[in-house]
């Protein structure tokens, strides 16, 4: 008779069984499987569309995907093979792979020592192979994007920076290029890490009303002008002019993205 919590038609608990290879297909991850003494490497098929191989066999001798690795990782890898010994229980590498095409893929694989022989080199290694090629790519086009933003920010006049107003009314600035040195004497360093110092060069009959012009930004949303004079630690007097467009927060924070020309 089936148990109570066992609903007719459907299988029992202990019949279930999680297809983890068939998962793994699903979300498009390689899976393997390695014998280290005989160096074969049994896997899925979505192991053999990342290295490459349309052969159709679901098992390759470990040297195949050597010799697709680039040339420039194969080292760091054949050297990890090597020493089976000292392979921790858990490891993760990132490399690329060469197809015969000449397209290039980045992966991320993750494995452990399924098994260890007496002498305590690895037996039996299985893990999960993945093409992360989309996110390197975009990691890199952040960081050259970045780099051109920098590179513009050092050679424009004046002084670029992100300020950046709380819910409380206490302000921040979380970038400043060099440019602010020429302006207010200080370097962007010594600025971030006290931003109230800009306020204090701000020439008291302009102080009120440049606060106001902060604060009605924040509150309309409106693109924030304005022009104010200050007195540097050396005591030259100046006119400044700002602008900038403020971006809110779900917080409630208030930030923008702003330029200062002497």
């Amino acid at each position: 008779m089936p148990s109570d919590d066992q609903t007719p038609g459907h299988p029992a608990p202990e019949e279930l069984q999680i297809d983890l290879p068939a998962i793994l297909d699903l979300i498009g991850e390689g899976s393997w499987s390695w014998d280290v003494p005989s160096g074969r490497v049994i896997h899925n098929a979505v192991w053999s569309r990342i290295f490459g191989i349309d052969d159709g066999a679901l098992e390759h001798g470990i040297e195949t995907a050597i010799a697709r690795i680039h040339p420039e990782d194969q080292p760091r890898l054949q050297l990890r093979i090597e020493e089976s010994r000292d392979l921790p229980d858990r490891f993760e590498d990132t490399y690329r792979v060469c197809h015969p095409d000449g397209s290039e893929l980045w992966v991320s694989s993750r494995g452990f020592v399924a098994d260890r022989n007496p002498d305590g080199t690895a037996r039996r290694v299985t893990g999960s192979i993945r093409d992360i090629t989309a996110f390197v790519q975009a990691r890199q086009a952040l960081e050259n994007s970045e780099g051109r933003f920098a590179d513009l920010a050092e050679n424009v006049p004046g002084a670029i920076f992100e300020y950046t107003l709380h819910p409380d009314r206490n302000d921040t600035i979380q970038y400043m290029s060099a440019g602010c040195e020429d302006i207010w004497e200080i370097p962007a360093k010594d600025i971030l890490g006290d931003p109230a110092q800009l306020w204090r060069m701000v020439d008291p009959e302009d102080l009120p009303a440049m606060r106001d012009s902060v604060f009605a930004s924040a509150e309309t949303g409106e693109h924030w002008a304005w022009r104010w004079r200050i007195t540097t630690p050396s005591g030259k007097r100046k006119w400044l002019h700002g602008t900038g467009r403020p971006t809110r927060m779900a917080d409630g924070t208030v930030s923008w993205n702003s330029l200062i020309l002497d």
